[in-house]
């Protein structure tokens, strides 16, 4: 949607970069923060004047990501509190700024991530096959190590403990699902 090209077409540079304006672009950050961000990932000749169109085509791609941000600046000055679709609540004190703004921006979905994470991995131990093991959780990311051949199965399990419906205005929506497969990090390849 950023760069109006097929996926097919979309680089790993592309890939990475998009990152960067779908994380800067969902919290309130401007041209001058993606282009720093760019750089320090590795994301060169991002300029700012590259960085605001970019940061505009994803405010084009979902219109409704500033009505959001004005829903919850209406409810921070009403109430100071954000309250996630999974029932964590935060209570912002101090001043009602930009700043504190784009916390309350990334409150709900960075904290529900993380929830969401924690539950399937509650989950997922229970339905590992018995020589499978969690190796290590960051964020949203889950290193399981098990025995050749058990790959498939443990993705199974992965799939079944992740099927966690969240309720945002009452829809039910689920949170995509990436399993890679490898010896290690860097070579796993995606098989779902």
């Amino acid at each position: 949607e950023i760069y109006k090209k097929p996926i097919v077409d979309v680089t790993n540079v592309d890939r990475q970069l998009g990152k960067l304006v779908n994380h800067s672009g969902n919290y309130g950050a401007g041209p001058r923060v993606l282009q720093t961000h760019a750089h320090k990932y590795g994301v060169d000749n991002v300029t700012y004047d590259v960085s605001k169109f970019l940061l505009e085509a994803r405010h084009r791609a979902i219109p409704g990501l500033k009505e959001w941000w004005k829903d919850v600046e209406r409810q921070l000055t009403r109430t100071r509190t954000i309250v996630t679709c999974l029932g964590r609540k935060r209570i912002f004190f101090g001043r009602l700024d930009q700043g504190t703004f784009r916390d309350a921006y990334a409150f709900e979905p960075q904290s529900t991530i993380g929830d969401v994470t924690n539950i399937g991995l509650v989950r997922l131990e229970k339905l590992l096959p018995s020589e499978a093991f969690i190796v290590l959780q960051v964020h949203d990311e889950i290193v399981v190590s098990c025995l050749e051949g058990q790959q498939f199965e443990v993705a199974e399990s992965m799939k079944k403990a992740f099927v966690i419906p969240l309720f945002i205005n009452e829809s039910p929506i689920l949170i995509p699902l990436d399993i890679s497969v490898g010896n290690n990090w860097r070579d796993g390849e995606v098989i779902l």
